[in-house]
């Protein structure tokens, strides 16, 4: 993931679940770009990625009311994550592209190419790599048959001469951009309050300041008769505290 953010000029945002590879994803992107939680539980803002590396684990989940299998409930999870026109790679076994997957894919994507990696994993498996534009399809039918065909004869994943796919523009950097799991820990918690904490807003260090101790200021020109009179009529002054020596502490309220 960081050889092809460099590669891609792109900025990478890593989810992981598994401890150990949580922390090395933290420690190579640090505690914004990185977060170890479950998918399902990760806060991230849609439509906001340009590309989306769909990498699930291979099981099944029994409680499931429809498909049991968690890699195409993963890609239906986090395909509302990628922009319009972004790119979702999917990895997965060969026969986990079902006709339900097939289907959706079809549903949702402009293209979707489907490649297979080299060799067979676990010395068993054959693993494809499926590659969808999100976007409206021109034709679902014939593009869910298509996929059909890439998953029967998937094309092998070797360096080709020239770039295939395109990343779209980023998103309006105005927009809210959120990356955060929903249940934040003890240790979470006190690092987002060291780093971002509302005690450190312009707003809450001017409330503690200490103002600054009153100096005598003179005038570069004297008041002449009249001047003051001026002032206090334009409501220049209204609202001004000012020490006196015969009446102390004195407000001003003068409006025209």
């Amino acid at each position: 993931m960081e050889a092809a953010a460099h590669a891609w000029n792109v900025t990478p945002y890593a989810n992981e679940l598994d401890g150990e590879r949580a922390a090395a994803c933290i420690e190579r992107f640090g505690h914004k770009q990185a977060v170890r939680c479950d998918v399902e539980r990760l806060m991230a803002s849609n439509e906001a990625f340009g590309i989306v590396w769909a990498n699930p684990p291979y099981d099944h989940d029994k409680t499931a009311k429809n498909s049991k299998r968690v890699e195409f409930a993963y890609l239906r999870h986090v395909w509302k994550w990628a922009q319009e026109g972004g790119i979702v790679l999917w990895c997965a076994y060969q026969h986990h592209i079902t006709e339900e997957a097939a289907a959706f894919l079809a549903k949702h994507s402009r293209r979707v190419d489907v490649w297979a990696l080299p060799g067979k994993h676990l010395g068993e498996y054959d693993q494809v790599v499926v590659v969808a534009i999100k976007g409206q399809p021109a034709d679902p039918a014939a593009l869910y048959e298509h996929i059909l065909a890439g998953k029967a004869q998937p094309r092998l994943l070797t360096v080709q001469p020239e770039p295939l796919y395109r990343v779209p523009p980023s998103p309006d950097p105005k927009r809210k951009f959120v990356f955060a799991p929903d249940v934040v820990d003890e240790a979470q918690g006190l690092r987002l309050v060291m780093e971002q904490g509302a005690w450190k807003t312009n707003g809450f260090q001017s409330l503690l300041s200490v103002p600054p101790s009153a100096q005598d200021i003179e005038p570069p020109v004297p008041p002449r008769p009249g001047h003051m009179a001026l002032v206090l009529a334009a409501g220049v002054a209204n609202g001004a505290v000012i020490e006196t020596e015969a009446h102390g502490r004195v407000a001003i309220r003068g409006k025209t």
